[in-house]
């Protein structure tokens, strides 16, 4: 519920921008990108993650923070490839701990990563300033910690993770050489996300919403 909440809001934030874009005065005729065009995207923004195993229910989402930089190449007014480096943080909200002495107790789970994402991005609307882009994801884990005892349990996880990220997105122009990006997407991975202690495959799952500026 909590997943859905955020999708519809951020749906409706995306447009909501978009359509107060069409009451900008002395906007160019032009698409935002042409062929040929390199882009520079600082991007910040947060992640809404949580866990789940095949069939089990699926855990408590935990906000986490998603911070990085892309460049993307455009080959055609449509059609372009992106590349992204993030730190990315995700986890899951009222997971358990069970120590080798004493009983189980419940905790929130941390887990960062740097993101590396490769993404191919199509663009549409008049101005091709909305686009879906979607490519797959690899994630290093750089640390994994527990909250209520506070304890590093890096060693608990797997070391990587790889999955696909698909999203959608708007690019509101402010000047010539710098546009507002609005940007929604989700990630899902393939592995397990534990190095042992359960033959369920257990997937990583994050919504991220960021508002980001991108220069030319």
């Amino acid at each position: 519920m909590k997943k859905l909440t955020a999708t519809l809001f951020a749906i409706a934030f995306i447009c909501s921008i978009s359509f107060a874009q069409n009451k900008i005065s002395n906007q160019s005729s032009q698409t935002i990108s042409d062929k040929g065009t390199w882009e520079l995207t600082p991007n910040i923004g947060f992640n809404f993650a949580s866990l789940q195993a095949n069939s089990y229910q699926q855990t408590a989402s935990k906000v986490g923070l998603n911070i990085g930089a892309s460049i993307e190449y455009y080959i055609s007014d449509r059609w372009s490839f992106k590349g992204r480096l993030a730190f990315d943080q995700k986890g899951w909200g009222n997971g358990f701990i069970v120590p080798d002495n004493g009983p189980s107790y419940t905790t929130d789970f941390t887990l960062n990563y740097v993101t590396t994402t490769l993404l191919a991005s199509y663009h549409f609307a008049k101005k091709r300033n909305w686009y879906l882009h979607f490519g797959p994801y690899f994630a290093n884990l750089i640390s994994a910690s527990e909250s209520a005892g506070g304890m590093d349990v890096k060693d608990a996880f797997s070391s990587g993770d790889i999955g696909l990220d698909a999203g959608i997105g708007v690019r509101l122009p402010i000047s010539e050489k710098a546009k507002i990006i609005i940007e929604y997407d989700g990630q899902s991975g393939f592995g397990n996300v534990f190095k042992s202690g359960t033959n369920a495959t257990t997937l990583r799952g994050s919504f991220n919403f960021g508002v980001n500026l991108k220069f030319n």
